[in-house]
């Protein structure tokens, strides 16, 4: 991908959206303006210094004025959540090993709000009356945490961080296996790893899960849900009762 006459400039509490075609070279901008690519010609500034020109530790003083934000669940599909709030504290501190723990600890435990992706349909879709019964008892009530769900579109639940993280990675590893005996699956399943460092655990249950469970419109009533502004059945709060 060539990017050729491209200048423009961003002020403070601006919103600047980049917007074009697949292809057309929008991620290969953004990764010019963070420093994972390094332009052939012309510079890439911050409140008047170059960045493309920086050395070391001028780069990473700027590279701390600002953050990127992620596609697909905005964190690092190889890490734990508790290693992804660490990384930053690794990064740019000298804390240890212990100091850091604590402050990880400490900020999932302020945590006050989930965010839920889920698919359009199935056990967890947006008409399932169950799923939504069950977030707010089983989840919501007792963690104290206000849910927000997000359902994916009908056909882009591949774009689900598990179904294409993790599903896809488990489909490549067993295909034309004969999956003959539940050892042999929990082996492949455990055995299913990518060159992110995907870690796979499983385990299997015996518990007998009842089924035909139905929902009363009263009970329904009772949540205490909320649907956003743009599609509110597909995208909706529960916060404790």
């Amino acid at each position: 991908m060539v990017l050729s006459e491209i200048t423009f400039a961003v002020q403070a509490g601006e919103l600047f959206f980049v917007i074009g075609g697949s292809g057309c070279g929008k991620s290969t901008l953004l990764r010019h303006l963070v420093g994972l690519m390094k332009p052939a010609r012309g510079t890439v500034r911050y409140s008047g210094e170059d960045f493309t020109a920086a050395g070391v530790m001028a780069r990473r003083n700027l590279l701390k004025t600002f953050g990127v934000l992620y596609q697909s669940g905005a964190l690092w599909s190889s890490m734990t959540l508790r290693e992804n709030v660490a990384l930053p504290l690794e990064q740019y501190t000298t804390l240890n090993r212990r100091e850091r723990g604590e402050i990880v600890a400490l900020k999932l435990a302020q945590a006050r709000q989930l965010l839920v992706l889920a698919d359009g349909g199935g056990s967890n879709g947006y008409r399932n009356h169950l799923w939504k019964f069950a977030l707010q008892k089983r989840l919501v009530n007792p963690s104290g945490l206000a849910v927000t769900v997000a359902h994916f579109p009908t056909g882009a639940s591949k774009w689900n961080p598990a179904d294409h993280r993790l599903f896809s990675a488990i489909s490549c590893n067993w295909a034309g296996e004969p999956l003959s005996s539940y050892d042999k699956m929990l082996g492949l399943l455990r055995g299913t790893t990518t060159e992110q460092g995907l870690v796979v655990h499983a385990t299997l249950t015996h518990k007998t899960y009842a089924t035909e469970i139905k929902i009363s419109d009263e009970q329904m009533a009772a949540l205490n849900l909320e649907g956003h502004e743009l599609l509110p059945k597909w995208n909706y709060t529960i916060k404790p009762l």
